[in-house]
């Protein structure tokens, strides 16, 4: 009777576990795409009506980016500094982060046609980096879903 308590012990922390490497996993993929989509607003609010960065940071509305804290710390700081200051970093990743810092650090420090550029490129960088992760996203959900059921199982094994 005690293995049977501790083998369904077992299982449902091993669901825990697997949902919460998931959820992780999702919202990683969430900020990223909304972060492509800030960079996106600030390429069409700065490329079309020449509106200052902090003007643009004010009126972006994003659940997600509010969440991690970028967005709340961007209103009248260094948007570089703001999004270091965030939970954004350690959500995203290094590749993300990095992409990032290089857009941040450089915005607005030069003339518009500069400062389009920079955007472009940036964007063109961060939503491929998206879509490899749009893809990776599904297949790791997968693996760690089937790691976690086969470590369980293992374990249940182990205890029988």
């Amino acid at each position: 009777m005690l293995k049977l308590v501790g083998i369904c012990i077992l299982l449902f922390t091993s669901i825990l576990i697997s949902r919460e490497l998931v959820a992780r996993r999702r919202r990683r993929l969430l900020v990223c795409e909304e972060l492509l989509r800030f960079v996106s607003f600030l390429r069409l609010q700065i490329g079309c009506f020449l509106r200052p960065v902090p003007e643009v940071v004010s009126e972006f509305h994003s659940d997600e980016l509010s969440a991690c804290g970028f967005l709340p710390v961007a209103n009248g700081v260094d948007i570089s500094a703001a999004f270091f200051s965030s939970a954004a970093p350690s959500i995203v990743g290094k590749e993300c982060t990095r992409i990032i810092d290089s857009l941040f650090s450089s915005l607005g420090k030069g003339y518009l046609d500069n400062e389009i550029k920079l955007i472009d490129t940036h964007y063109e960088r961060l939503s491929e980096l998206v879509e490899g992760e749009r893809t990776e996203a599904v297949r790791q959900a997968r693996l760690i879903r089937t790691l976690t059921a086969s470590a369980s199982l293992g374990l249940i094994i182990f205890i029988i």
